[in-house]
């Protein structure tokens, strides 16, 4: 949570700007941040957990609920999908990018090998 406590220490409070627009802020942000090297890592049982945890967290915070609230409906109001959901995109995304090199590409040249 250190971006976001790094924008309070600021003086930035999420109850001042909307619930979308610190969605879009999390989504765009924040959530890269918890994403990195996931697409090629493989992730356990506990470590994909953690990473939701931190996803509740997050959201929690965004809406001002309690520690103890669901966050079911608040990353469908905002539109984000768990982060399973979100690891297998960035998976299937990770895979099929060599597909869409160009043919002058070292890759492209190396795959019909591979």
């Amino acid at each position: 949570m250190p971006t976001i406590n790094v924008l309070s220490s600021i003086g930035v409070n999420p109850s001042e700007f909307s619930k979308f627009l610190c969605s879009r802020f999390y989504a765009q942000i924040v959530r890269p941040q918890m994403e990195y090297d996931i697409a090629i890592n493989c992730l356990n049982h506990i470590q994909l957990k953690t990473l939701e945890e931190a996803q509740d967290k997050y959201i929690r915070k965004i809406y001002g609920g309690p520690r103890k609230t669901s966050t079911k409906v608040m990353p469908h109001l905002a539109k984000l999908h768990t982060m399973k959901g979100r690891i297998a995109t960035l998976q299937a995304q990770f895979l099929f990018h060599p597909l869409s090199l160009p043919e002058d590409t070292p890759l492209y040249r190396l795959i019909p090998h591979i």
